[in-house]
Order: C-alpha cells, then structure tokens, then sequence
C-alpha cells in the first residue's frame, strides 16, 4: 500500500473501525424474517471482512509493532 502519516494512518484505521463497529451492529440487529433482513445481515458480513482486510494490510506495513525492538542489546 501506499505510504501514510501516522496521523493519517491512525485516522484511517479508526475510519475502518467505526465502519465495522456499524456493520456488527447491523448484523447483530437485522431482522431475519424479510428479504431485506437477509440482504442487511449478508452485506454487513462482507463489509466486516472487508474491513479486517484493509485493517490487515495496514498492519502489514508497519516494520516493528510490536514492544521488543530489532536489536534486542537496545
């Protein structure tokens, strides 16, 4: 992916965030008994793992996230 700011990476993951937020709550809230229902329940699924995915490939850019640093006589 293209390169970011922190600030633009942090706005961008609490964006994707708020998106998976309302589509959990759309899944959780859908009736089941209409069509419609079925179609809300199935979209915020993919909009979940949609989500995930962005969030994941926006980890996978980070060098070092984790606590320990590369050199561990540091």
């Amino acid at each position: 992916m293209c390169e970011y700011d922190p600030v633009q990476k942090r706005l961008i993951r609490g964006a994707l965030k708020a998106i998976a937020g309302v589509a959990a709550l759309a899944f959780i809230l859908a009736p089941m008994r209409t069509y419609t229902g079925l179609l809300i329940f199935a979209g915020s699924i993919v909009v979940m793992l949609v989500s995930f995915g962005l969030l994941k490939a926006m980890e996978g850019e980070d060098e070092n996230t984790g606590y320990w640093p590369d050199d561990p006589k540091q």
